[in-house]
């Protein structure tokens, strides 16, 4: 697979050019992810191929993310305030610095009141979404299915 400046390989992204200084944190965290990710698989399922990483900012509890699945599996790491995430219908509270595995759950950022300034749901959180597939499962994909009765629209911000 090809973009104008990378190649996927089965293994890594493989940039073309040198990535520019402000981003260089980035390989050291997909390495992380990666490793995560790595550690999860079965033998059968074969090698990783990473997809993609998303960076969502939620800068209080009115942003929100509906409920939806991937074909693919999902490593969300949660950094900032604690935040809401349900997990097919279970609720769990994601504090700085949690993990969350996903393979093909449903899942959502609910919305929740923004009470006070000092609340938890008030303070800003970032939600890193590392997609990945495996060479068992090569067509994979990480486009949202939305579940067609969900109540909101997602507000989060991409960055």
């Amino acid at each position: 697979y090809k973009t104008q400046n990378s190649v996927r390989k089965v293994d890594a992204w493989v940039m073309r050019d040198p990535m520019p200084a402000r981003l260089i944190f980035l390989k050291s965290l997909m390495k992380l992810l990666c490793d995560l990710a790595k550690g999860r698989l079965e033998k059968s399922e074969g090698k990783l191929i990473p997809m993609q990483l998303f960076i969502c900012l939620y800068e209080d509890g009115s942003d929100s993310c509906p409920v939806h699945r991937h074909d693919c599996k999902q490593i969300t790491l949660s950094l900032g305030s604690p935040r809401r995430m349900v997990i097919d219908g279970r609720s769990q509270i994601l504090a700085h610095g949690d993990a969350t595995f996903l393979a093909k759950e449903q899942h959502s950022i609910p919305k929740e009141p923004v009470a006070s300034p000092r609340s938890t749901s008030s303070s800003s959180r970032i939600s890193l979404n590392f997609f990945y597939t495996t060479t068992s499962n090569p067509s994979a994909s990480v486009t949202p299915r939305l579940k067609r009765s969900a109540p909101e629209e997602p507000t989060s911000q991409t960055v």
